[in-house]
């Protein structure tokens, strides 16, 4: 029983709810799964520890609101 409660709290950690917003991304910052981070005008939620930029391919992150369009094409 002991065991299990410890591998709960364990597993409690790992799966953390709380977003972390870090702010612009900068290359050479560690962020951790529950980071979020702009980068190119994106939102970028980070899913396990990383230093790889957002939007390259990467497993480590997942685009959580697209950048929008620039509004160069509104006529009046």
């Amino acid at each position: 029983m002991a065991a299990r409660i410890v591998r709960l709290e364990q597993a409690a950690q790992k799966a953390s709810l709380l977003m972390i917003y870090r702010g612009v991304f900068a290359d050479g910052e560690t962020y951790d799964p529950g980071n979020t981070t702009t980068y190119g005008g994106s939102l970028w939620h980070c899913n396990e520890a990383t230093k790889e930029r957002p939007g390259d391919a990467s497993k480590a992150w997942t685009l959580c609101v697209k950048r929008g369009r620039d509004g160069k094409d509104l006529r009046l």
